[in-house]
């Protein structure tokens, strides 16, 4: 498992070929402990012994036998002893002396006076055996040798040249250029970059969670026999969720650190204690301010947020030790002085504006404080409301350490009810995250609900899971549940509940429900999901019966919808979201699209995102793709790469990003031959299958089945039911399709329909758009085509909208032999296109720009050079293209196409289109 160390190899491996060719070499291998030195060495023992006729001596430094003499030489010398005892039977007349003097070193013989120095026996040994074949001496863990072994090592690197032998030595924690000065080379072990680390963790620990995965990294500080370890144990707490001491674990590399601690002066133990005790990284600038307090009992807080002088980052794995192996009452006073720092540097941040950092620095200082409280109930109750507000404040910027708020919290909390509200909480945090056995353990510590918040908090978990694994139906009836709780809970409050400002923690609760519901729930007239919005509304405490009313205009037909109210309830529901951490802003971000503004979902956790894992992070990453369909395709793909980043603790969204990575596939195509992956099934539904099914019947589309494109995409139009976003967005296409497949007028009629109202609900650009292009694509007179088609190129929007409204202008005026009139529309979508990341429609705008060009002077009878559209017609055939798919790529006739072709079969003198690949290639 050698990870991140191809160009050390890479070095070793050179010095094994210098070895061969009689050019002796010393390498020193060098680097902070746990750099995965016993990895390297022997990885290079492999690269020797792959190759004929190397002898591979090895030996390892242990620190009990530091005090042996010649300990570490013994386990060098018997092989080489066995080696020259091959030679002397073979017949090798061998020097006695020295070899004398090796017997000494294996115990066969005792020393005696006037002997051969071992420095020189063990140099003749080297010498004799690499005239025969090369040897490389590999010593581990050399630091730690015997006083007489370090003595023939160092003699060893000042005397082998114009040998084949290559001495390698790991030399942790040791200083190259003042140990070892007489080495050749010197090869540094760095940490493993970030990527290494997770590919050696994941072998190591494949069943862990994200935030133990977190807790191994940090701790390992990118050094690999550290991670291997930590991984282990990681893995071996995995079916609990929870964490294990370090101190209890039986790992060598975890008790040498332990070991290291114990030799460290109290002042740097003081030190790491104070780092150990910090959870949130961004108060590790104030660290030093906090171990002033300790010592001294300095300021804790001055006129700067953080000291001027960084301090270098303590060893992670020593700082957590160190705050393991304190006593309680030094812990709980390092605990208060941590407060102490913390406090007032979040209020200067807060009243310098800086939310994040104020929100991050004052749940540090709370957890700080709630871990020094002592046994008293009543500062144990205050200690837990306090951590309540402070996991309200950090949710929307760190959902991970607001949920350990919030468990933190239920320790403290003597309160049966408001204890099981804490758990259920932090189990409905933990859940969105991908920590599903935490989440479990939580919930099994709360117990069954026992109030109506309680039941409420257990129906919308159940929601969030439905929705992760795509059943939306199952989903709105739990959230209806849910929301339905909530009212009950905040009418059992009363006017009490209502804080100044703002409502009790009941209503609070259902605003966020509501909100959920109202981009989950389908739009429709008498829709169970809108009675239930207006129901809560009706027994919830002003403002927050306002809001939810507010949010109900989502669900609303858009025939009967008002576009400002539409927006306002965006807002609105966008901004109980940011306060969230449920899984569900993908739907917003299909109601934000069907009103032209996915720019709003880009803020929504813009803070919180580094932080996110599990369903929470897919989610948002596809709420980023869906934001960007309309105007970067590259940046939408670039959200589809970060999602499938983190599927590992989302597997179940896996079907979710490949149906979203088929858009990207499909949009970028020309022709159906460049249609090179397999399109993902719609058996599994997703929110991401409106997109799939539109890539499914755009790949038909580009092989000329109009029929089967109208079949996977007519059951996004249900009959009698609102239409959803994907379906909307997916009109022109579908209006198309149902024209060219000669389909029911009165099925079109309704897809017309039922644009004109989403274009008048909405009244969004990409929403006008689609009704204009919609009515002319479908409209049999030219001329009401034409004024359709300029008043959509004239509406304006987001590149992919104004693209295919100039680009579809743009054919029209071309096929009427109005060429200079359509170059304009033609080169604004060509434009267009390529702004928006779409070759595919980029490339389909050239072609018809290029056909527009002036006319060149007529060529000569029998000319072998092909017009544009020969070679057009050529390329698609060439690449597997039927007639008919020819035909709808290049928007002629079939019968066209095989006029076309039968001139390029006569001028490029071939019999039929199996010989046209290879003849457009000559041309």
């Amino acid at each position: 498992m050698v990870q991140d160390r191809a160009a050390q190899l890479g070095a070793i491996t050179s010095a094994l070929a210098s070895a061969a060719a009689r050019r002796g070499t010393t390498v020193v291998v060098a680097g902070p402990p746990g750099a995965g030195f016993t990895a390297v060495l022997e990885a290079s023992a492999g690269v020797a012994r792959a190759q004929p006729r190397w002898c591979v001596v090895r030996g390892r430094a242990v620190l009990e036998e530091a005090g042996i003499g010649n300990a570490l030489l013994q386990q060098l010398v018997s092989p080489l002893v066995e080696e020259l005892d091959r030679l002397a039977a073979a017949g090798e007349d061998l020097a006695p002396a020295p070899r004398a003097a090796l017997n000494t070193v294996t115990g066969w013989a005792v020393p005696s006076p006037g002997q051969v120095p071992l420095s020189m026996a063990v140099l003749w040994a080297l010498e004799t055996v690499s005239r025969r074949r090369p040897v490389l001496v590999a010593v581990d863990d050399v630091p730690w040798a015997d006083e007489a072994s370090l003595e023939v090592l160092r003699f060893l690197c000042r005397r082998l040249s114009g040998t084949s032998v290559c001495l390698l030595l790991a030399a942790p924690g040791s200083e190259p250029a003042l140990d070892w000065p007489d080495a050749d080379r010197v090869v540094e072990l760095a940490p493993l970059d970030p990527v290494a680390a997770e590919v050696l963790l994941a072998q190591v620990a494949p069943d862990s969670g994200p935030i133990a995965r977190e807790r191994v990294l940090r701790l390992a500080a990118g050094r690999p026999r550290r991670l291997v370890d930590l991984g282990r144990l990681a893995q071996a707490s995995a079916p609990a969720g929870t964490t294990t001491a370090l101190r209890s674990a039986a790992l060598p590399w975890v008790q040498r650190a332990v070991l290291d601690l114990e030799a460290r002066p109290a002042a740097e133990r003081r030190r790491l204690l104070v780092a150990g005790l910090l959870d949130d990284p961004s108060g590790a600038p104030l660290a030093r301010r906090v171990e002033r307090l300790l010592t001294d009992g300095g300021r804790a807080a001055g006129v700067h947020l953080f000291e001027d002088l960084p301090e270098p980052a303590p060893d992670p794995l020593l700082a957590e030790l160190a705050a393991e192996g304190v006593e309680p009452g030094e812990r709980a006073t390092a605990h208060r002085a941590w407060a102490a720092v913390l406090e007032p540097v979040a209020a200067s941040a807060r009243a310098e504006g800086r939310a994040e950092l104020a929100a991050r620095l004052s749940g540090e200082a709370l957890r700080q404080q709630a871990l020094s409280t002592p046994d008293d109930a009543g500062e144990r109750a205050g200690a837990a409301a306090r951590l309540r507000s402070g996991a309200e404040e950090l949710l929307r910027h760190d959902p991970r350490r607001a949920g350990d708020l919030l468990a933190l919290a239920a320790q403290l909390e003597d309160d049966d009810d408001a204890r099981r509200d804490d758990l259920l909480r932090a189990a409905e945090t933990a859940s969105a995250l991908g920590r599903t056995l935490l989440a479990a353990a939580l919930s099994e510590r709360a117990g069954g609900p026992r109030t109506a918040l309680d039941a409420a908090l257990v129906a919308r978990t159940r929601a969030a899971r439905a929705l992760v694994v795509g059943e939306r139906e199952r989903a709105v009836v739990e959230l209806v549940e849910a929301l339905g709780r909530c009212a009950d809970a905040a009418a059992e409050d009363g006017p009490g509940a209502v804080a100044a400002g703002g409502a009790g923690r009941a209503a609070d609760e259902a605003l966020l429900t509501a909100a959920v519901l109202s981009v989950v729930a389908l739009r429709g007239t008498g829709s169970p999901a809108a009675e239930a919005i207006l129901a809560a509304a009706e027994r919830l405490p002003e403002p927050v019966a306002g809001q939810v009313r507010a949010v109900s205009a989502l669900l609303v037909p858009w025939q009967d919808a008002v576009p400002g109210e539409q927006q306002e309830a965006l807002v609105e529901v966008l901004e109980a979201l940011d306060r969230s951490s449920l899984p569900v802003l993908r739907w917003a971000a299909d109601a934000a699209r069907a009103l032209g503004r996915g720019d709003l979902v880009g803020a929504v956790g813009r803070s919180r995102a580094p932080h996110l894992t599990g369903p929470a992070a897919v989610d948002l990453h596809l709420a980023r793709y869906a934001a960007h369909l309309d105007t970067s395709i590259s940046r939408a793909e670039e959200h589809i790469a970060l999602a499938r980043g983190h599927l590992q603790h989302a597997p179940e969204l896996a079907a979710a990003v490949a149906q979203a990575q088929a858009v990207i596939d499909v949009v970028r195509c020309y022709s159906a031959a460049d249609l090179v992956t397999p399109l993902p099934a719609l058996d599994v539904r997703t929110t991401e299958t409106d997109g799939a099914r539109w890539a499914h019947a755009q790949s038909h589309r580009l092989r000329g089945e109009v029929q089967l494109a109208v079949e996977v995409l007519r059951p996004m139009w249900p009959a009698g039911q609102v239409p959803s976003t994907g379906a909307l967005v997916s009109s022109i296409p579908y209006a198309t399709s149902l024209k060219e497949a000669g389909a029911d007028p009165a099925e079109l009629r309704a897809v017309l329909s039922e644009v004109a109202a989403w274009a008048q609900g909405s009244a969004t650009p990409l929403a006008r758009v689609s009704r204009l292009l919609c009515s002319a694509l479908t409209s049999d007179d030219v001329a009401e085509q034409e004024a359709l088609l300029a008043a959509a190129a004239g509406e304006g929007g987001p590149p992919l909208v104004t693209g295919t409204a100039e680009l579809t202008l743009g054919m029209l005026l071309r096929r009427a032999r109005r060429a200079v009139d359509a170059r304009g529309p033609l080169q604004r979508a060509v434009d267009a296109f390529e702004e928006a990341g779409m070759p595919g429609f980029a490339r389909q705008a050239q072609r018809e720009l290029a056909a527009t060009a002036p006319q060149r002077p007529l060529r000569r009878v029998g000319s072998r050079e092909l017009t544009s559209q020969e070679r057009e017609v050529a390329h698609l055939a060439a690449q597997g293209a039927s007639n008919a798919e020819v035909a709808l790529s290049l928007g002629i006739s079939s019968r066209t196409v095989a006029h076309h072709l039968q001139k390029v079969y006569a001028k490029l003198e071939i019999p039929g289109r199996q010989q046209l690949a290879g003849r457009l290639d000559r041309v």
